[in-house]
């Protein structure tokens, strides 16, 4: 058991637990969902085509939710528009 634990935890998926006893995730599956969705795209030769391909491909309930976290994360970080 502790091999077939060990790789995840190699690949930071796994955290040991407090004194050594067992794993846990090292991550929520949220935060693991967005890491996975992050460098996809960088695995591709054209980043740009798999991202427009992605957002092309968004139910439209997604893609609103998409535009307003976009639209939100702008202001946070005071990017001005042209």
């Amino acid at each position: 058991m502790l091999t077939i634990l060990s790789r995840p935890h190699d690949k930071d998926m796994l955290v040991r637990r407090p004194a050594g006893r067992g794993y846990a995730p090292a991550r929520d599956e949220a935060s693991q969902t967005a890491v996975q969705m992050h460098t996809l795209p960088a695995r591709g030769s054209d980043r740009e085509a798999a991202l427009s391909r992605f957002v092309s491909e968004l139910c439209q309930k997604d893609e609103q939710l998409l535009h307003r976290r976009l639209g939100g994360q702008d202001a946070r970080h005071g990017d001005v528009g042209p």
